[in-house]
């Protein structure tokens, strides 16, 4: 049987059917084309796709934005092809929270899909995988605060600065400067939504600015809470504080963790790397997530260590201004690294970075 896309008659009625009929060879081609990059690419895996997930899309873009059925059909064709053909999406997919992009974030966000089907699409697919491959971040949360920003924000382009707003608070630590960066400048309407601070939400919006009287939340008091990387949203910044060890990173090769051998670490300013004998890697953390990305930068030369807050002997006291904890469990320590506000500890004979901060 040649490599084709299946014949829509049934069960693919309706919206779908039409257009795909419409440009059937143009599909067919853009299939085959598929298939021949990816021997894995199984037409009935796909043809399913086509009945189970985007058909009803279709019909929903066809009741409210008909003028932009072809756009959208064509850009979830593509995006579905391609994520069947990585196993991404239909049956035994290896990221089964893919599935929920198209059944229930995309349902939700019709209108946004109709204004730039193939950047949405693609953008979306893009930071659920990012999601999904990061150990501690959580894609199924994406999801959810995804959709309820659909019903608030009405521009794509407010849509997605949310989205990673959003990546950044379910685990994806990497993104949190931009995300400051973003809020700083713009304001926007979706930080209480994305924080989880749904007393300040606003109003639907149709734009990332608004002015601050409208949007009934505190910029300086909320600027000044993020400007803590562990402060957490519902804890007033100012509350009382002490030293904690808030969070432990890395972990062996052999078990799934980046590190070959024992790592060391160093800091840079107010950023911290850590290398075992085959990579150097930066950390980055913060409340709401603790990653480790590898760097393709030289090894830091060793900083001026009296500029730290924090202070470590070798017992494991731990001190930062007033503030005192003895931890034994870090007493023995080969290196140790901070930054404004998090302290980073290896051990002589631990895969793992242990984070000590004021939480």
């Amino acid at each position: 049987m040649p490599a084709s896309t299946p014949e829509p008659p049934s069960p693919l009625t309706g919206a779908l059917a039409g257009v795909l009929r419409g440009g059937r060879a143009d599909f067919n081609q853009r299939f085959r084309r598929a298939r021949y990059r990816d021997r894995r690419l199984s037409a009935a895996s796909f043809s399913g796709i086509l009945r189970d997930v985007v058909a009803p899309l279709a019909e929903a873009v066809a009741a409210q934005a008909p003028g932009q059925l072809e756009a959208v059909v064509s850009a979830l064709y593509d995006g579905c092809l391609q994520l069947v053909g990585l196993e991404l999406l239909g049956p035994g997919a290896r990221l089964p929270v893919m599935e929920e992009v198209f059944t229930r974030l995309l349902p939700a966000a019709v209108p946004l899909l109709a204004q730039d089907p193939e950047r949405v699409v693609a953008s979306l697919a893009n930071a659920v995988y990012n999601l999904a491959m990061e150990p501690s971040a959580d894609a199924a949360r994406w999801i959810e605060i995804m959709t309820a920003a659909a019903r608030q924000v009405r521009a794509v382009e407010a849509w997605l600065a949310a989205g990673q707003a959003a990546a950044w608070v379910c685990g994806l630590a990497h993104f949190r400067p931009r995300v400051l960066e973003t809020i700083a400048t713009t304001r926007p309407p979706w930080l209480p939504l994305v924080l989880g601070l749904t007393q300040e939400a606003p109003a639907t919006t149709d734009d990332l600015r608004l002015d601050d009287a409208d949007q009934g939340i505190d910029w300086p008091r909320r600027l000044a809470d993020l400007a803590d990387p562990w402060w957490r949203p519902g804890r007033p910044a100012e509350a009382d504080r002490s030293l904690q060890l808030v969070a432990r990173a890395g972990g062996f090769l052999g078990f799934g963790g980046p590190f070959a051998s024992p790592p060391e670490v160093v800091g840079d300013g107010d950023r911290i790397y850590a290398r075992d004998e085959q990579n150097v890697w930066q950390l980055f953390a913060d409340a709401f997530g603790v990653m480790l990305r590898r760097h393709g930068g030289a090894w830091p030369a060793a900083p001026d260590e009296t500029a730290s807050p924090f202070r470590l002997d070798r017992q494991g006291q731990i001190r930062h201004g007033a503030l005192r904890v003895r931890l034994p469990q870090l007493a023995g320590w080969t290196s140790r690294a901070a930054s404004a506000h998090t302290l980073a500890v290896a051990l002589p004979h631990s895969h793992f970075l242990y984070l000590v901060a004021r939480r």
